[in-house]
């Protein structure tokens, strides 16, 4: 993911979203305040079925997840 590049807040009604960070950062918006998560490499996030989410890169290099 480029840096500056974003993902805009959206839901799957069907199925989790699943992601790990293997490189630089990622910043997510989780839940209906869209609160921040800052999610740096090694970081495993899960987001349930049903969960508006988004994420962004924020960070200074690009993110790789």
């Amino acid at each position: 993911m480029p840096q500056g590049a974003r993902r805009r807040p959206h839901i799957h009604k069907q199925h989790a979203d699943a992601f790990y960070v293997l490189e630089g950062e990622v910043t997510f918006g989780l839940g209906p305040e869209l609160e921040k998560v800052v999610a740096p490499a090694g970081t495993f996030v899960l987001v349930p079925a049903g969960v508006i989410h988004g994420f962004d890169n924020e960070g200074p290099t690009e993110a790789r997840f």
